[in-house]
């Protein structure tokens, strides 16, 4: 079988569609080496689009783009099929959820979090958490609500807490574990 799909190869671009029931996937590909996609190329499931981009031994590697039902869901770095690096992550509507770094699958680095179109946080990311230095923002109104250090999604250290509809100052001081932790 994947003698079959090297000679389909060897004789330029790669276009395959798998006559079986449960697979119906097609691919298109500039790579194909010991039987696992290479290079760049196309993966779709029942006539629409999967993915698009970089391969590494049969694994999204590198810049790529991941639908699901035509609609966008990530954009950016690949690292062994898993996001890794800068990238855009989407909700199932085609709205931005997520841009930034990511490291093994998870929000690292400095990163924009969103919610139906509305910012939530700004910051820093560690692990999939808000870590280092960031601004949270309340999801009804769009005002900050705290400004200031995090740890594994806590308040932590100095911040500002503020009133989400007037915009005033609640607290400015210390932080352990999201309580208020000052003179």
């Amino acid at each position: 079988y994947l003698a079959e799909l090297d000679s389909l190869y060897k004789s330029g671009k790669l276009v395959f569609s798998s006559s079986c029931e449960k697979l119906r996937n097609s691919y298109e590909w500039t790579g194909f080496r010991n039987g696992l996609y290479e290079g760049t190329g196309k993966l779709y499931e029942e006539g629409q689009l999967l993915y698009e981009g970089g391969w590494v031994s049969g694994l999204y590697e590198g810049a790529g783009s991941r639908y699901e039902d035509q609609i966008l869901l990530y954009q950016g770095d690949f690292a062994a099929g898993i996001y890794e690096g800068n990238g855009q992550l989407y909700d199932t509507e085609g709205n931005l959820v997520y841009q930034g770094g990511f490291l093994r699958g998870k929000f690292e680095g400095e990163g924009v979090l969103m919610e139906e179109e509305k910012l939530l946080y700004e910051g820093g990311f560690k692990q999939g958490l808000y870590e280092g230095n960031g601004r949270e923002y309340d999801s009804d109104t769009g005002n900050v609500i705290y400004e200031g250090g995090f740890v594994k999604g806590c308040y932590e250290g100095e911040g500002v807490l503020f009133h989400p509809k007037t915009r005033f100052k609640v607290y400015e001081g210390g932080f352990r574990q999201s309580s208020y932790d000052g003179q």
